[in-house]
């Protein structure tokens, strides 16, 4: 190969392929000085491997997190943020007052006993306001049978005004009455996944045997069961209550707050088919449960025998 016009070839020399070699220091075992400038990667960019090395560590943790699916979805406020805010409580007092806009409470023109209609709506139960009668005569017969259905009412009234102070804990509660007391308006799994969001109230019933996890039956407003089963493996729930008075409130057992007659405020709930073919809802994290302590309410000796019995129908289908 010739040299350029005017120039000469010279020989090469170890400083053309080291190039970061400063001097000789001219000892006779043959050191030499580095210049520590040129050695360092911070001033500049780093070297090919690490580059291909952070390319496949941000690919594999890409396709790490496709696989998990989505993050944990955060259902409560934090403490800090929870106690700042304003305790709400219901302005009927202990008890939610109800009206002709509550759900089974409209006006209807069909007697509940003997099914006659009238052009006019009929008076209603004064006590829960979801049945019709055309004459007292008729309301006098059906006590008997409508009685376990106005002591439902009257308990979801209680539970509801007692929803008021769980506005400050749930980021997913919006108002006091953010949610459904009727098991049938809950979407299913595909309108859940499109967006859909249900906030449910209903009333422990019983306790159900499940082999690994903690399950429950479940009843709506209308008298609807269902089963719950709970897959959070920790089995350990903290009362959002508690946070306002602890900075650091200790877990409790959940199986110690599954007590028949107290209510759960589920959030962000949707129908699941389980693996025995039956269909019902499953909890992931206890941070969606808000449970309603309803000990100073207990059952009525006629409503307790009823849950009990309708209960054991229930499982009796489970088998």
């Amino acid at each position: 190969m010739a040299a350029p016009a005017g120039e000469k070839l010279s020989k090469p020399t170890f400083r053309d392929f080291y190039g970061d070699v400063h001097e000789d220091v001219g000892s006779s075992k043959g050191h030499w000085v580095y210049d520590k400038g040129q050695r360092s990667w911070r001033s500049g960019p780093p070297p090919k491997f690490k580059l291909s090395h952070r390319r496949v560590g941000d690919h594999l943790a890409h396709d790490k997190e496709w696989l998990a699916g989505p993050a944990a979805r955060h259902y409560r406020r934090p403490a800090t943020e929870a106690r700042e805010m304003t305790i709400e409580s219901c302005p009927d007092g202990a008890k939610v007052k109800r009206s002709d806009t509550d759900v089974m409470s409209k006006p209807s023109t069909i007697c509940n006993l003997c099914r006659k209609t009238s052009p006019e709506p009929l008076k209603r139960c004064a006590r829960c306001l979801a049945v019709s009668y055309c004459s007292k005569d008729c309301q006098r017969k059906d006590f008997k049978k409508h009685q376990i259905f106005c002591w439902c009412c009257d308990r979801y009234d209680i539970a509801r005004a007692r929803v008021y102070p769980a506005v400050r804990f749930f980021l997913d509660l919006r108002h006091p009455r953010d949610y459904s007391v009727l098991l049938a308006d809950m979407p299913t799994e595909q309108q859940y996944n499109d967006g859909a969001w249900c906030n449910l109230l209903v009333e422990v019933v019983s306790r159900v045997q499940h082999f690994f996890h903690y399950s429950i039956l479940v009843s709506d407003l209308s008298g609807e069961l269902r089963r719950i089963i709970f897959y959070d493996e920790t089995k350990q729930y903290t009362d959002p209550n508690l946070c306002q008075t602890q900075r650091r409130p200790q877990p409790r057992d959940f199986q110690a707050y599954l007590v028949p007659g107290h209510f759960l405020l589920l959030m962000g709930v949707h129908w699941r088919h389980f693996m025995d073919g039956t269909d019902g809802i499953r909890i992931n994290d206890l941070a969606s449960v808000y449970v309603i302590n309803m000990a100073d309410h207990v059952w009525p000796s006629k409503y307790r025998k009823h849950m009990e019995v309708t209960g054991e129908l229930y499982r009796a289908t489970l088998v």
